[in-house]
């Protein structure tokens, strides 16, 4: 029975050396735009049309386009967002309709 039982130790020290030297890779920031939208009187607002644009390409490219949550938030996760600059436009039906859009200077949050 030695063997089995020298067997079974090597088999373990290999796989002991082979999870330390297992160091997984990191995945690669995400680059996001998020906010709230919000009526005239500050109270969020949800249900709104919010569409991204890069507005470094020639012309305005939509990146996404998302519909807030119930309270007003939102987040849009941009690809390819290196040395571009976003704008953000929110839209709502209604009686009256309801309409925003930032400055065209919106640069992504890494998370």
């Amino acid at each position: 029975m030695p063997g089995i039982a020298g067997g079974i130790s090597q088999g373990l020290r290999a796989l002991i050396a082979l999870t330390q030297f297992y160091v997984p890779h990191p995945l690669p920031p995400r680059a996001v735009i998020s906010g709230i939208t919000y009526d005239a009187t500050g109270i969020p607002l949800g249900g709104c049309t919010v569409t991204v644009l890069d507005v470094t390409a020639t012309p305005d490219v939509q990146v996404a386009c998302v519909i807030s949550e119930a309270n007003g938030t939102y987040a849009v996760e941009v690809p390819d967002y290196a040395g571009k600059l976003f704008q953000v436009i929110a839209y709502l039906p209604g009686s009256p309709d309801v309409a925003g859009v930032t400055a065209n200077t919106i640069i992504p949050s890494l998370t």
